[in-house]
């Protein structure tokens, strides 16, 4: 089994984050066994923050901190077998500052959360080859979301 990163896309702005190292254990830990179970997101302006709840009991953290702008609806991925395998987003400029602006979750099911904050003439994507998923996040986060890089598991 490998882990690698893609990314990240975005902006300078906040801390850095990495889930594998400050929620998962390391890639001695539970890396290799969680997965990603629900994603919510706040946005308005800006992606205000991603809130990731991840399987094995360890729970959500939540990135960026604003709680500004509309709450969407969470996309749980509950169907037997769900893996999260793409990730789009968009970004653009915030206070001068570049940053998310919204997501479009996509699993090996074929099912989309839609769009998630909003679209700009900035997209990126991340995908997972075949057989693999996205199984975390890592970026830079402050008041809200700046940049956005996935970890990808393949057997």
């Amino acid at each position: 089994m490998n882990i690698f990163p893609l990314g990240p896309s975005g902006g300078p702005g906040g801390g850095s984050f990495n889930d594998i190292a400050d929620k998962l254990g390391g890639f001695t830990g539970l890396a290799f066994t969680a997965s990603i179970a629900a994603l919510q997101v706040n946005a308005g302006d800006t992606l205000d923050h991603l809130i990731v709840t991840y399987t094995e009991n360890i729970g959500s953290v939540q990135h960026g901190a604003s709680n500004g702008g509309a709450a969407f609806p969470a996309f749980v991925l509950g169907l037997p077998g769900e893996k999260l395998t793409q990730v789009h987003g968009w970004l653009g400029t915030f206070s001068g500052t570049l940053e998310v602006q919204g997501f479009n979750f996509v699993t090996n099911t074929g099912r989309q959360s839609g769009v998630l904050g909003k679209t700009t003439d900035l997209p990126f994507e991340f995908f997972a080859p075949a057989n693999g998923e996205i199984m975390a996040f890592w970026g830079r986060e402050g008041l809200f979301f700046d940049a956005c890089g996935v970890f990808v598991r393949v057997p």
